[in-house]
């Protein structure tokens, strides 16, 4: 799914709720949509209907052919705080492989110059919320168990000090 556009924190500082009624075609695509009833901006409803159109989905099967659907979606726009923290990753492309990594972790072997860093305002909206709650429950100096993401398994770890 493509992202919303970003709100303004003065206009939606505890979020809010939309209905959409989406026309989804038989290969999953959005072909038509309108917002029933606004966010109170505009501006803002049209830049999301745009990124909207760029969400596919699943086609809706009839007796094993997809069909296209009318739909209303329901969207929970909730505002977070960016997450600021000093974070690397560590990537395998096996589960065994990752699970090395991480025993020679457990096991106190300095491996941080292995991580590859991202230092700053890190956006972890991009992850699945299963890797973002990891994420977010780490302290300074501690790493996660390797994580799945897309086709790799990654191990995050945060950071003491800003830089690595």
């Amino acid at each position: 799914m493509a992202p919303l556009p970003p709100i303004s924190l003065r206009s939606f500082a505890t979020g809010m709720k939309l209905i959409v009624l989406m026309h989804i075609l038989r290969d999953g695509t959005v072909e038509n949509m309108r917002m029933l009833g606004s966010s109170g901006d505009g501006e803002w409803d049209s830049l999301a209907l745009q990124a909207m159109k760029q969400w596919r989905y699943a086609p809706l099967l009839r007796e094993g052919l997809p069909i296209d659907v009318w739909i209303r979606q329901p969207i929970v726009v909730q505002v977070q705080e960016p997450i600021v923290m000093t974070v690397g990753d560590l990537a395998s492309a096996s589960l065994r492989e990752a699970d090395s990594l991480y025993m020679l972790l457990e096991k106190g072997t300095d491996l941080d110059s292995l991580f590859r860093p991202t230092i700053g305002t890190f956006d972890i909206m991009k992850y699945t919320p299963s890797v973002r709650d990891q994420m977010k429950r780490l302290s300074r100096g501690e790493y996660t168990r390797p994580l799945r993401v897309g086709n790799k398994y990654v191990i995050y770890k945060r950071f003491r000090k800003e830089g690595l």
